[in-house]
């Protein structure tokens, strides 16, 4: 499925991006075998990895960049299907065609893109040299293109979230 792009944790479990698939890791996996006396016996594998199951053969990601955590799950850009992606402990659901933005990600390359979670406002940003999209989790519809194309980094600091960009920080919505 290519080159391992990267190990995500999401809910106790590890996830494994490929170029074209996404995995999970089985690892120390455990089995409850019952007794007589009602009191379960766990066995372990002493902390190994016992294989990998996979979610999909054909959707992954080929940015590690473009992987980003939220409360909602894990999401992520496949550069060759051109869509965004969610994982939240079900199938894998494609955010570009569920919620119509399939025609913009067909006209446009949609690569090198770094992923960004604000988590006051649930808002995931997807940014690279030319675009900022912005994905809202509350509303589960993509809002706005701003402008922050070309920004490296954005983190939160307490209740405010901010933008790095040639040697300076700015602050959202401060001005």
């Amino acid at each position: 499925k290519g080159e391992l792009q990267a190990l995500k944790r999401f809910r106790n479990d590890i996830y494994a991006f490929q170029d074209t698939g996404v995995s999970k890791i089985l690892f120390n996996s455990r089995v409850q075998i019952p007794t007589s006396d009602g009191v379960p016996v766990e066995i372990t594998n002493n902390y190994k990895v016992d294989g990998k199951i996979y979610l999909s053969e054909t959707i992954g990601c080929q940015n590690k960049w473009s992987i980003v955590q939220t409360p909602e799950g894990l999401y992520f850009v496949d550069d060759y299907s051109n869509s965004i992606q969610l994982f939240n402990g079900g199938p894998l659901q494609n955010v570009t065609d569920n919620f119509g933005f399939r025609n913009f990600m067909s006209k446009n390359s949609f690569t090198n893109f770094r992923a960004f979670y604000d988590r006051n406002n649930n808002d995931v940003y997807y940014i690279n040299a030319n675009y900022c999209l912005g994905y809202s989790e509350l509303l589960k519809q993509f809002t706005s293109f701003y402008s922050y194309e070309g920004v490296p980094l954005s983190f939160n600091q307490g209740n405010k979230f901010f933008f790095y960009k040639d040697g300076k920080i700015w602050e959202q919505g401060a001005g």
